[in-house]
């Protein structure tokens, strides 16, 4: 019997104010019976793309994305996904990601027309209960955690490997990019205090 095989799907989006750009990741969970997506990625041409990668790996119906919170770069993709596959399952873990989806939907300028017009309010199911069994392995929900980029996020854990699957939770209190920069610094201070002494 074949295990939950488990890929990173992760684009590089460029934008106005960067020369990097900003990273957009989904996971994909998939076993020979279903597929597992986490988060949608921040654009439709992104979940078009997310959408034909899906399919180049030739992965199983069902298919169900669960959205770790209502930020465009984790739902932004899901009228493309819908697109391409009409009997996807949407679900978010709390009321409240979906009520950001929505209006983060039909506030945020960067939304294309599809975006705004995708039904979150139908096509969106809160998952309610804290083990989600979609790929035949029983993934546990998170939520509730503090002190990060979105009034609530979520994650998906999968306790039998030791995995976590996150969308931004993992910044806690300063955006990872701030951080990764500031630790730049000290290190550059400490080489010039080196090279000095």
């Amino acid at each position: 019997e074949e295990s939950c095989r488990i890929v990173i799907h992760t684009r590089t989006i460029p934008t106005e104010d960067s020369c990097t750009g900003s990273v957009s990741n989904s996971y994909v969970l998939w076993t020979q019976t279903a597929t597992l997506v986490i988060d949608s990625q921040s654009s439709t041409a992104e979940g078009a793309n997310l959408a034909q990668f899906l399919k180049n790996l030739t992965t199983p119906q069902p298919l169900t994305v669960y959205v770790t919170h209502g930020h465009p770069d984790h739902f932004f993709g899901l009228a493309a996904l819908a697109s391409a596959f009409p009997s996807l399952t949407i679900y978010v873990a709390d009321p409240q990601i979906k009520a950001d989806m929505i209006t983060t939907a039909k506030t945020n300028p960067g939304a294309t027309p599809d975006v705004v017009s995708f039904d979150y309010a139908d096509q969106v199911q809160v998952y309610r209960a804290s083990t989600l069994n979609v790929v035949d392995v029983p993934l546990e929900i998170r939520v509730g955690f503090v002190d990060t980029e979105a009034d609530i996020e979520s994650a998906i854990a999968d306790p039998a490997s030791s995995r976590l699957f996150t969308g931004d939770v993992m910044y806690w209190q300063a955006h990872m990019y701030v951080v990764i920069i500031i630790i730049i610094i000290i290190i550059i201070i400490i080489i010039i205090i080196i090279i000095i002494i």
